[in-house]
């Protein structure tokens, strides 16, 4: 993940923020990057905001479409709607790693 953000960055600059929500590369890893590539702190939040303020929406989004579309399941079956959400997060949380180990980390 290091060596991937090292490389997005230097052909990037901060732009390169906008592949962190889908890349799966957790954000600390492009602020410990940034800040050992000397990328200027003012274009850096700019486009951390806009990436992470993206992904927040898309959540809310998904959220807010499950919401209005079973209000009645939501509010009689909260834990039903708990274990949904986790089994999701924790299914793309194990794909994100499986995609960044490589053979030897199996």
């Amino acid at each position: 993940m290091v060596s991937a953000v090292r490389a997005w960055l230097r052909a990037e600059g901060p732009s390169a923020l906008w592949r962190q929500p889908a890349s799966g590369v957790p954000f600390k890893v492009f602020a410990r990057e940034a800040g050992a590539l000397r990328v200027p702190l003012g274009p850096f939040l700019v486009w951390a905001v806009g990436a992470r303020s993206l992904r927040f929406a898309l959540a809310a989004c998904v959220a807010a479409l499950v919401g209005s579309h079973a209000p009645v399941c939501v509010r009689s079956h909260p834990c039903l709607l708990l274990a949904g959400w986790s089994l999701a997060f924790g299914v793309a949380l194990w794909r994100t790693v499986a995609a960044w180990s490589g053979p030897d980390d199996v």
